[in-house]
């Protein structure tokens, strides 16, 4: 009878200490995922502002009848930042490219700003539906081959309406978000499953969607030459 009870004790202490312990356990490793997911967005954002303040209006130093054939696109900045971004989901996280005369924050709400470009980073469709809302692909937004007319499509940094928007000095933006699904979520009451895969809007405002933190980090530089 004494070992019988015994066992029923031990089962109930197991129960007692065990599921605490492994509630700690998966929170000490989602807390250390996300630290590293925060980290590697403001990596490698820094990368694609390096890459992008090297490509302004003076970068070729053989400039041909006008035409400069350094600059680069939205594509080609998205695609360095894509590359330093180990780990993350490219086709929901998005990237916003401003030209430094405003923050990423008031872009939807300056409509004469054209060069204001928010696009999925690894996805190469036109419109894509993810996290974020609806957006182009950033492997889309591409600029013609060389030689380059003047402002391209899609130039980044780009020249704008002054045509000095890409000069030397001025200030350029790079916004990075994604969302971080976190497997804790599982143990709130009445959260039946955590779809890791979603791409349903789910950090907007109006259908943010519990258990999902969007990450960010902003660059900000001048550009060199």
């Amino acid at each position: 009878m004494t070992r019988f009870r015994r066992r029923g004790s031990a089962t109930i202490e197991m129960t007692l200490v065990g599921i605490p312990i492994i509630f700690t356990l998966i929170s000490i490793f989602e807390i250390s995922r996300g630290m590293w997911m925060y980290q590697t967005l403001a990596y490698s954002v820094k990368v694609g502002m390096r890459y992008a303040i090297v490509h302004g209006a003076s970068c070729d130093p053989t400039i041909n009848n006008g035409i400069n054939d350094c600059i680069v696109g939205v594509k080609d900045v998205a695609s360095t930042i894509e590359n330093a971004a180990v780990g993350l989901l490219p086709q929901d996280t998005l990237l916003t490219f401003v030209p430094g005369i405003t923050s990423a924050a008031t872009c939807p709400t300056v409509p004469a700003l054209s060069s204001c470009t928010p696009c999925y980073m690894g996805s190469s469709s036109g419109s894509v539906t993810g996290t974020f809302g609806t957006y182009p692909g950033c492997l889309s937004l591409t600029i013609p081959a060389p030689p380059h007319a003047t402002s391209p499509a899609n130039q980044w940094p780009p020249e704008g309406s002054s045509q000095n928007e890409n000069s030397v000095g001025q200030p350029v933006e790079i916004d990075i978000r994604t969302p971080f699904r976190s497997a804790i979520a599982m143990f709130w009451p009445d959260q039946k499953t955590v779809n890791f895969a979603a791409t349903a809007p789910q950090c907007l405002d109006a259908t943010h969607k519990f258990g999902v933190t969007c990450f960010g980090s902003t660059s900000t530089d001048d550009i060199q030459f």
